[in-house]
């Protein structure tokens, strides 16, 4: 249901940010984690920080 109608003015479509534990749509979209051993890019590292501060 959100995936048909979660979109903004211009039915450009919407998302909801939320714990990746408890996705039930495909719209969710969840924090970056990096591979165990890993370092998290930059990019994915300052999208999960402007998230967190929404």
């Amino acid at each position: 249901m959100l995936k048909e109608y979660a979109r903004n003015l211009f039915r450009k479509q919407l998302y909801i940010y939320g714990d990746i534990t408890y996705y039930v749509e495909t719209n969710d979209i969840g924090a970056f984690s990096a591979l165990a051993g890993s370092i998290l890019s930059e990019e994915n590292a300052v999208f999960n920080t402007y998230l967190s501060k929404q």
